[in-house]
């Protein structure tokens, strides 16, 4: 295989660099993302990258790597069953949840 062909590593590891910048391998997606909330998916599930000021700085969908900056305050692992049920519940509007 040459270096044109890499594919996204099955390890998620998370690399951080005094609170202001974390290095994220294994990550397939990104969900969502605004300055406060990032949502990633890899092989396990989802995580939730909390903070201030959150930016990507790039991201490779080809190797699975992602680097953020901004002000970090958390990390949060959610399974692929509590993300499933996560967006079910996302998809229901204001209406549905007042009359089932």
């Amino acid at each position: 295989m040459n270096s044109a062909q890499k594919t996204v590593n099955e390890t998620n590891n998370i690399y951080i660099y005094d609170r202001g910048k974390a290095e994220l391998t294994g990550i397939y997606d990104v969900l969502s993302f605004t300055d406060a909330n990032i949502t990633v998916t890899c092989k396990t599930g989802c995580i939730s990258i909390e903070g201030k000021s959150l930016k990507i700085d790039s991201f490779d969908s080809a190797t699975g790597e992602l680097i953020v900056t901004g002000t970090l305050d958390g990390f949060f692992y959610f399974g692929k069953k509590e993300k499933s049920e996560k967006i079910e519940k996302g998809k229901k509007g204001g209406l549905s949840r007042l009359f089932w």
